[in-house]
């Protein structure tokens, strides 16, 4: 698995966040990119995400 950065910081008050990120990195097959807190742009329109995972068909499932 490729993350986003490799090793994301979890600033305090956001223990959940880092629980569900672990989960998923322990949980989702090898050929998937998670990425945490990317910016990810189409055209004009900013979308910000905080956590995401990118299978072999390039599903996006942000998580907020």
């Amino acid at each position: 698995m490729r993350c986003i950065p490799e090793e994301p910081e979890f600033g305090d008050g956001h223990v959940a966040e880092k629980a569900v990120w672990d989960a998923l990195k322990n949980s989702l097959p090898d050929d998937v990119v998670l990425a945490h807190s990317v910016q990810l742009r189409d055209g004009r329109q900013n979308t910000r995400s905080t956590s995401s995972s990118y299978g072999p068909a390039l599903a996006w499932l942000p998580l907020r």
